[in-house]
């Protein structure tokens, strides 16, 4: 086992010691130690080889300058919760999101620790001021969909191929004239070859999306998939905006958060939602080695996301519990000028799921629905009408209880609403 160098050894733990939060990135881990290593060690050669690079002092380095740039382990716990401070240095304004994420994961490849989760960060606030954040946030995205309490309701356009664009705008005009708010492009459809193209879509599905606002006298919004390279996702971002696009979505996991941030900085003016599918890799809980959700969510706060896929209850789609720490990651403070995100529920989410989303995801929130409206028993307009009349009549500061008798009293009212929480099989929430 290499050794730490001594004095080094002695400076990186300043456990349950103040220091200046101002000058330092806080991060909190769960670490498990290898056989070959304390918690307390695995914890200070996670910190040391992160912000030192080396554990010995290089012929060219002091031991003074090493001291300075050197961060520190804040606390160590027994069920291995560890609390890292790193200088600020590591990462300039230039570097951006992509050194700040490389520097909260580096120190899982070496053989410190079987298990490296990252759970948490906070940053100064002059270092969250580098970042503009979400350009809408919540209040600029209701906004731009027209809505002003209520969730968002939309509908998933699939599939990437093997339906016609006729057959597929059809339904998304009944849609949107039945009450969604909105229509999206699923996470895989973004440029396939044939009809679905995006240069033959995108103007088709704008056209829908127009003559939907002027049939409902609502405004309807389409947001377009540009999730690829980030040169070509720019030139596609570019395009929909010149079509008169509401909205782009994005994978920032797969796309990079960096090259997300630039797309976003060079001139698209639309509100991003990001998927981030795929993540899951990192981010499902009870592994080993991975990062939280919650973390994510900030990344792509600071990157300027306006809408985040935070998981789905009681659907296909893993779905956190309420109010978990994505949700809060959403709209906690970052500093004092970071906008808060809308949490974004999207699969095969039934009108027997509403209310479970509405409570797990929070105010301010978009459904983004695919077969519980386009296979709705009764068909595709009454579908969306339905999804709409809960949407308006349900909030999450209801107690349980009071949502399942609201639901009961709607659907004894309206027949729609009734059928499709009985071929759906609904159940009702009652505890807290």
């Amino acid at each position: 086992m290499r050794k730490l160098n001594p004095i080094e050894q002695k400076e990186i733990y300043k456990i349950d010691q103040k220091i200046d939060k101002s000058n330092y990135l806080l991060v909190k881990y769960r670490l498990v130690p290898s056989s070959e290593y304390t918690l307390k060690e695995a914890a200070a050669y996670t910190c040391a080889i992160t912000t030192l690079r080396t554990h010995s002092l290089l012929p060219f380095e002091t031991q003074e300058e090493r001291l300075k740039e050197m961060g520190y382990v804040l606390s160590v716990e027994d069920d291995g919760d560890v609390l890292i401070a790193y200088p600020k240095s590591l990462c300039s304004n230039e570097e951006g999101l992509t050194q700040l994420l490389v520097s909260f994961m580096y120190a899982v490849d070496y053989g410190y620790t079987e298990g490296y989760w990252v759970e948490d960060f906070e940053l100064p606030e002059d270092f969250y001021n580098r970042y503009h954040g979400p350009r809408f946030g919540v209040d600029g995205m209701r906004q731009q969909f027209g809505v002003d309490r209520r969730p968002l309701l939309g509908v998933v356009l699939k599939p990437r191929l093997g339906a016609t664009l006729d057959n597929i705008s059809k339904a998304a005009f009944d849609c949107l004239v039945g009450g969604v708010d909105f229509i999206v492009d699923d996470h895989l459809l973004v440029d396939p070859d044939g009809e679905m193209a995006f240069e033959k879509r995108v103007p088709r599905l704008i056209d829908v999306v127009q003559r939907a606002s002027l049939d409902s006298g609502e405004k309807k919004q389409y947001i377009v998939n540009i999730s690829t390279s980030a040169i070509r996702a720019h030139r596609l971002a570019q395009l929909a905006q010149s079509e008169g696009a509401g909205a782009l979505v994005v994978n920032a996991f797969a796309m990079g958060f960096g090259s997300l941030q630039d797309i976003i900085d060079d001139g698209i003016n639309l509100p991003i939602i990001s998927t981030n599918m795929g993540d899951g890799l990192l981010t499902r809980p009870n592994q080993p080695n991975g990062i939280s959700s919650g973390v994510i969510a900030k990344i792509c706060r600071l990157a300027g996301v306006d809408g985040i896929h935070c998981g789905t209850s009681s659907s296909e789609c893993y779905g956190p519990e309420a109010f978990g720490p994505a949700i809060i990651a959403l709209r906690s403070g970052l500093g004092s000028n970071i906008k808060g995100s809308f949490a974004v529920a999207e699969g095969d989410v039934t009108i027997a799921d509403v209310w479970d989303n509405i409570y797990s995801l929070g105010p301010d929130l978009m459904l983004e629905v695919c077969s519980g409206i386009l296979n709705y028993p009764v068909g595709v307009l009454r579908g969306a009408r339905a999804f709409r009349t809960l949407v308006n009549n349900l909030s999450y500061k209801l107690h349980p209880s009071e949502a399942h008798d609201r639901i009961m009293e709607i659907s004894g009212k309206d027949s729609d609403v009734k059928i499709g929480l009985e071929h759906y099989g609904y159940q009702p929430k009652l505890k807290l």
